[in-house]
Formats: C-alpha cells, structure tokens, sequence
C-alpha cells in the first residue's frame, strides 16, 4: 500500500457548522453574478469559492473541529476576496476583448443589471471593448432607443454631488 491509499482511506467529509453555508452561499451568489458580464472575474470568482472553502477547511481540520464554522469559512472568504480583488486590479489594462455591435449592447446591459454606474464609470468599463471608438456610443443610444436602459440621477450619501448615469430597466 503505497503513501496515496493510506491518505485516502484516512479522508473524512466535514460537515458546515451553524451559519457557515448561509455565508459561503452569499459569497458564492455575488460571483456568479459575474457570469455573462465578465468572464475573467467569473472564472477567478469559482476558484475564490472553491479556494475559499479548502482555506476554512483547513482552519478548522486545524482547530480539530468537525465542523466548517461560520469564522472559518469568513476568514476565509476575506482571504479570497483579497486575493479577487489583488488578481482583477488593472487586468483591464491589457485586456482587449471587441464586441459585436448586438454583443456589445447585451454586456453594457448586463453590467447594467447588476448596478447602475455613473456616465463615466460606464464609459470607462467599455473603452477597451470598441474597436473604431463610437461602439460605446451607438450601443448606449440603441439600448436607450429599446428602453432597455434609463438616464438616473442620483446622489451616494446624504450629501455631495450628483452623479449622473444608467440604469437597466428591468425586462418582464
């Protein structure tokens, strides 16, 4: 029996404590959200999740519980969330991905679903994905024309500016 069967035969499932699944759900929801919006950060979101749940695994294996608690799987998540944050950072500087024109609408109002951003925030998203430079433009004008999207003001404290920008309008 080499060193490979004696590790299997001594494996063991552990459980999730209280609340532990709840969080990691969450989390994992959030990166899902990715998908059809940006592919990269999906992918990189299902190894989060994945990582995520060995990292707290190992903590608790560690403390000698049985269970995933809820501190477990948050820290761990932190962790991934960091590390999400630290590999996406800048990545859209060197990435060129152009759209079709009725691609191109669909991504701008899928980023769109998820949150309304700023005319600006919008704008810069979106740079890298135009080819000849008016694609941005036309899709905004197209989606606005299809209703699929609405002019919002809106403010994000009490007080301060207004921020001017999209919004999807959501599809029955």
């Amino acid at each position: 029996m080499d060193l490979l069967d004696r590790f299997e035969d001594q494996q063991e499932l552990i459980d999730w404590g209280p609340g532990a699944g709840q969080i990691y759900t969450e989390f994992s929801r959030k990166m899902d959200g990715f998908d059809g919006v940006d592919r990269m950060k999906y992918q990189l979101g299902m190894r989060v999740c994945e990582g995520s749940v060995r990292l707290a695994t190992n903590i608790a294996c560690g403390r000698g519980s049985p269970v995933v608690d809820r501190e477990d799987i948050e820290w761990a998540l932190r962790f991934g969330q960091v590390s999400f944050d630290a590999a996406c950072s800048d990545y859209l500087k060197y990435v060129k991905d152009y759209y079709e024109f009725p691609v191109f609408c669909e991504k701008i109002y899928e980023a769109l679903l998820i949150g309304r951003m700023s005319e600006s925030e919008c704008a810069r998203k979106f740079r890298r994905n135009q080819k000849w430079g008016n694609e941005y433009e036309r899709a905004i004008n197209q989606l606005v024309k299809e209703k699929r999207i609405r002019r919002k003001s809106w403010r994000d404290n009490e007080r301060g500016p207004m921020k001017e920008g999209w919004e999807a309008v959501e599809e029955c």
